[in-house]
């Protein structure tokens, strides 16, 4: 963590849930607000992300969402 960013890191899913999975979201929430606003336009392959635009002391809950292709 820096005083603009955040690195987050997670684990994949065991199972994809029977879908192909494609990526991840990653979206963050002030403490004040109840609106999700989402960090990436397109899903991200790899389990880790850094969320930029974040100031210290700022409270922030990430939320991770996998993407599945639906065919």
């Amino acid at each position: 963590m820096t005083k603009t960013s955040l690195t987050l890191t997670w684990e994949a899913p065991d199972t994809d849930g029977g879908g192909q999975l494609i990526g991840y979201y990653v979206e963050k929430r002030s403490n004040y607000s109840t609106r999700w606003v989402p960090l990436n336009r397109a899903p991200i392959t790899l389990p880790t992300y850094t969320a930029r635009d974040v100031t210290e002391g700022q409270s922030v809950s990430p939320v991770m969402g996998k993407s599945n292709r639906v065919i």
